[in-house]
């Protein structure tokens, strides 16, 4: 059998289409791990700005609470002073808790926020001394609720167990 001057131009579109569909194969694959990149990336800079925007509202929290610290560095014996401690610490660890952040962020970002926190805080979050001395404070349920909230939320190591009020 002999060729033809048609059958090498069916040869070389047969070679054409080949290697067209083997382009076209690569270039598919290239564009589907494009795409996978960039639905990574997306989701990497959503998570980060996740992140920042609750490490910008934990560092506000953070500051409230330590508005509470007075100048002898132990929490100001005054009602309204527990209040927006306990109130901040609430809304930071409610806000940690439902966030969107992975566990190891959420554990991150907690630490972060622990470390802004005056010593003053976490001392009386332990042993609640401004707690039982303010009139009315320790008798609030909430107030109390909210302090063992933060014992566990601080991870308040040789805290006291907050008690109920004896009721007369």
């Amino acid at each position: 059998m002999s060729w033809h001057h048609g059958d090498y131009i069916d040869l070389l579109s047969a070679i054409g289409g080949a290697a067209s569909a083997a382009f076209a194969a690569y270039a598919t694959w290239q564009a589907r791990i494009s795409t996978s990149l960039s639905k990574q990336a997306i989701f990497e800079s959503v998570r980060q700005a996740n992140s920042i925007q609750l490490r910008d509202e934990l560092i506000r929290l953070s500051e409230r609470c330590n508005s509470a610290i007075g100048e002898d560095s132990l929490v100001i014996r005054s009602y309204a002073a527990l209040i927006e401690m306990a109130t901040a610490l609430t809304i930071a660890r409610v806000a940690i808790i439902e966030s969107t952040l992975s566990q190891q962020d959420k554990e991150s970002i907690t630490a972060l926020f622990i470390r802004n926190l005056r010593p003053g805080i976490r001392f009386e979050i332990a042993q609640f001394d401004a707690l039982m001395n303010v009139p009315g404070a320790f008798k609030n349920d909430q107030l109390r609720q909210q302090y063992r909230d933060a014992q566990d939320f601080l991870v308040v190591e040789n805290s006291k167990h907050l008690p109920d009020p004896v009721i007369k």
